[in-house]
C-alpha cells in the first residue's frame, strides 16, 4: 500500500471529491494526489505534513525492510505535535504492550488537548486494567478534550473517577485551562452521562438542566432522553418555566425546530417519553410552541393525577383580565397619541398581558380587531431591558433607558447604539446582544465595551462579527458604518411586523488599526 501511495503523490488528476477546508462555493475539489497524501499521512505520521515524492521514496527504500514498529517509534521523536500524536496511535493499535513507556513519555510534550486526545485513543485496544495503569493519571487533564477522551477509555475500568471526572468539567470549568465552549460538547458528553445509568451523572444533569447558558440546558434536558430515573420527567415538567435560549441549535436531537427554548426542548423530550411525539409540530411560532409545550404539561400532569395549570409561556405570570380591558378603549382609539400612551401602559403590565388582549379581540369586529392587533404589534416591539455590563459601556445606558416601555425598531437602535459608540473614537470592541421576543416580550439590549487599549495609529476600518457575519469598512464615514450596522439587525427587522417569532443578535463592532 505504501509504494502504491508514494506514486501518486503527485497525481493532479482531480477526483470531484469537495475539499472540507474551502470556503469556496462551490468548493474546491481534491486532486488524486491529496487524497493520497491523507492516506500516506495516515498510515505513517511524518507523510502528514506536505511531502514530495521523492521525499517519501527516499524514506521508503531507507525503512521498507524495518517492521512497522519501528516507523512509529522514530515518529515519536519528531518535532511536530500531530505528527508525534499520530504516531503514538498507531503504534498503540499494534497492541504492543512493551511500547507503551515510549508514548505515555511524549503525552505531556502535547499542548493542544484536541492533539492529546488523538494520541490517547490509541490505548482503546489495551485491556481495562492496561488503560487504568496507563492514563488513570491524566483525569485530572486540564484541557477538556484531554479529560474527555481519557474519560471516555477508562469508564469501564475506573467508572466512579471517570464520571466524576466529567461532572466536574461542568459543575467548576474555572479549574480547567481549556474549559469545553462548543455545544456539540455539551450533548455529546451528557448523553454518555445519561447512558451510565449512574445516580450522581443523573443528579448532574438535573442540576444542568436548571443553570448555566441555554446551550447547557437545552444539552441536559435533551439528554435526559436516555436517564431512566422517574425523576427525569418531572425535572422536564418543571423545565416549561424556563425561556432560556439554544440560540445555535445543531443536530439531528433538534431538527425539528430552529433556535429552541429550554422549555421547547423539555417538552419535546417529554412528548418522546409519553410517545406522543407525532401529534404535535413545532414550528418557528413562539406562540404555537407555547400550546404545544401547555398541552404536553398538562396531559403529563393528568397522566399522574395532577390538575392541569395555565401556561402563558416560560416565566411569564398572567396579568388580571379588567387591567388590560381597561387599556382597550385607547388602544383603539382614532388618536395616534392615545393609542401610543396606551402601548406604553401595555408593555409596562408585562407580557403577561398579550395572551390575554389577543382573546379580547376575538369577539371585535374585523376593523376594530385590525387596530388592536396593530397597536399590539407595537407593543410587542417595546423595549422592555436594557443591561449594561461593564462601566466604559455605561455612556449608552441613559438614552436607552428613556426608551424604555416605548416601540424601538432598527433605525432607532443603529442610532442609540451604532452612532452612540462610531462618535467615540476612543471606545473599545463593542459586543451587542439584542433580542426581539415573541408574544409581548419585546426588546432586551445588552452591551460591554472592552478596554480600548492604546494606539498611536488612526483607526484605518471598523469590523463586524458574529451571527455568521463578516464585514469590513474602511471608515467611509458615519453614514456608511450607519448603514452596515442597520445590516447586521436586519434579522431584528424582518420579525418586526411578526409577534409570534423570535430572534437574537451577538455580534461584535471594533476598529481595526
Amino acid at each position: 500500500m505504501v509504494p502504491l501511495l508514494i506514486e501518486l503523490l503527485e497525481d493532479e488528476r482531480d477526483t470531484g471529491i469537495a475539499s472540507w477546508y474551502s470556503s469556496r462555493i462551490p468548493p474546491d475539489t481534491k486532486t488524486v494526489g491529496t487524497l493520497a497524501v491523507e492516506a500516506l499521512g495516515e498510515l505513517v505520521a511524518r507523510f502528514r505534513r506536505t511531502t514530495t515524492r521523492q521525499e517519501a521514496a527516499e524514506w521508503w527504500s531507507a525503512n521498507r525492510g524495518k517492521p512497522e514498529r519501528d516507523w512509529h517509534l522514530a515518529d515519536l521523536s519528531h518535532k511536530d505535535d500531530w505528527v508525534r500524536a499520530v504516531a503514538a496511535r498507531n503504534l498503540a493499535e499494534l497492541k504492543d504492550e512493551a511500547a507503551i513507556p515510549r508514548m505515555l513519555d511524549i503525552l505531556p510534550s502535547l499542548k493542544d488537548g484536541y492533539v492529546f486526545a488523538l494520541a490517547v485513543r490509541g490505548f482503546s485496544v489495551f485491556p481495562a486494567g492496561v488503560r487504568a495503569r496507563a492514563l488513570k493519571p491524566h483525569l485530572g487533564d486540564g484541557r477538556f478534550d484531554a479529560r474527555w477522551a481519557v474519560a471516555e477509555l477508562l469508564l469501564e475500568p475506573c467508572r466512579r473517577e471517570a464520571i466524576d471526572a466529567m461532572i466536574e468539567a461542568f459543575e467548576i470549568p474555572p479549574r480547567l485551562v481549556e474549559p469545553s465552549s462548543w455545544p456539540w460538547d455539551f450533548l455529546k458528553v451528557f448523553k454518555w452521562l445519561a447512558a451510565t445509568g449512574d445516580a450522581s451523572a443523573s443528579d448532574a444533569l438535573f442540576r444542568f438542566a436548571g443553570g448555566g447558558s441555554g446551550k447547557r440546558r437545552v444539552a441536559a434536558l435533551l439528554a435526559l432522553r436516555g436517564v431512566g430515573d422517574p425523576r427525569a420527567e418531572e425535572r422536564l415538567s418543571e423545565a416549561a418555566s424556563d425561556p432560556t435560549t439554544d440560540w445555535d441549535a445543531y443536530g439531528p436531537e433538534i431538527e425539528v425546530m430552529k433556535a429552541p427554548r429550554a422549555c421547547d426542548a423539555a417538552a419535546l423530550v417529554l412528548s418522546e417519553r409519553m410517545k406522543i411525539t407525532a401529534e404535535y409540530e413545532w414550528t418557528e411560532s413562539i406562540r404555537l410552541r407555547n400550546r404545544n409545550v401547555e398541552a404536553i404539561v398538562n396531559r403529563w400532569r393528568r397522566s399522574k393525577g395532577l390538575p392541569p395549570v395555565d401556561y402563558h409561556g416560560p416565566g411569564i405570570v398572567a396579568v388580571p383580565v379588567d387591567k388590560v380591558k381597561g387599556l382597550v378603549p385607547d388602544l383603539l382609539s382614532g388618536e395616534a397619541a392615545i393609542r401610543e400612551a396606551a402601548v406604553v401602559k401595555l408593555s409596562e403590565l408585562g407580557p403577561g398581558a398579550w395572551r390575554t388582549l389577543l382573546a379580547e379581540g376575538e369577539g371585535m369586529t374585523p376593523a376594530s380587531r385590525e387596530v388592536l392587533e396593530a397597536s399590539a404589534r407595537r407593543a410587542a416591539n417595546c423595549l422592555r431591558s436594557v443591561i449594561i455590563e461593564n462601566r466604559e459601556a455605561e455612556f449608552f445606558g441613559p438614552a436607552l433607558r428613556t426608551r424604555m416601555h416605548r416601540p424601538i425598531d432598527v433605525d432607532d437602535l443603529a442610532l442609540l447604539i451604532g452612532r452612540a459608540w462610531f462618535d467615540r473614537p476612543d471606545a473599545g470592541k463593542l459586543r451587542c446582544v439584542l433580542s426581539r421576543g415573541a408574544d409581548g416580550i419585546g426588546f432586551s439590549v445588552r452591551l460591554a465595551l472592552d478596554d480600548p487599549g492604546r494606539s498611536e495609529r488612526p483607526a484605518a476600518g471598523v469590523m463586524f462579527e458574529g451571527n455568521s457575519m463578516y464585514t469590513w469598512d474602511r471608515l467611509r464615514g458615519e453614514a456608511h458604518f450607519l448603514t452596515m450596522f442597520r445590516r447586521a439587525l436586519e434579522p431584528i427587522r424582518t420579525v418586526l411586523d411578526l409577534p409570534d417569532l423570535q430572534v437574537e443578535l451577538d455580534f461584535t463592532v471594533k476598529r481595526t488599526f
